[in-house]
């Protein structure tokens, strides 16, 4: 019995990551987020009306030859995830989910920042290592600067200071379009 309890505790995690896997949006410049992709349960505790959960992935590829590494692939995603994204819907409006657009676009900002600096890597042994150190800085940053935006912008409600936000991010953007999803 504890045997096959086991057995389907496994199943059912793998099944609920497999679903959480197939339930996250990537960035698209054509596609912006709309409200029902937020899917979370909102926090009634929290003074936000919305939070965007977004995040930069990466997989990472390498050939050898003669124990040496000869050549490497990094593939950067940016992703959206509903689930651990929510809304008070009682209370938004295209307003808050245009700052919530932010978010995710500051994401993709920061995944076109590690293209970048990865097109600038040379070739390495310990390649694979400077991709760490390189993506736990852009996270790092990125964590700092969706704080930032939050912080100024006072989660939207300061309209000036909003609209410099979104016209630094899509210059920003912009400035880095060849690195784009």
């Amino acid at each position: 019995m504890v045997r096959g309890t086991l057995l389907c505790l496994l199943f059912i995690g793998a099944s609920e990551l497999l679903f959480a896997q197939q339930q996250m949006l990537d960035w698209d410049s054509s596609r912006p987020l709309i409200w029902t992709d937020f899917k979370a349960q909102p926090d009634q505790n929290s003074s936000a009306v919305a939070v965007t959960t977004s995040g930069i992935s990466y997989g990472f590829t390498s050939k050898s030859s003669n124990g040496k590494v000869v050549s490497y692939e990094v593939e950067i995603s940016t992703h959206f995830y509903p689930h651990k994204s929510w809304q008070k819907k009682e209370i938004v409006n295209d307003y808050v989910l245009r700052h919530e657009q932010f978010h995710f676009n500051i994401t993709e900002l920061f995944a076109r920042r590690f293209r970048e600096k990865i097109s600038d890597l040379k070739m390495s042994q310990d390649v694979k290592s400077k991709v760490d150190l390189i993506y736990k800085k852009i996270t790092s940053d990125l964590n700092d600067m969706q704080n930032l935006y939050d912080y100024e912008t006072q989660h939207s409600k300061e309209k000036n200071t909003q609209q410099q936000w979104e016209s630094k991010i899509e210059a920003m953007l912009e400035q880095l379009d060849q690195y784009k999803s």
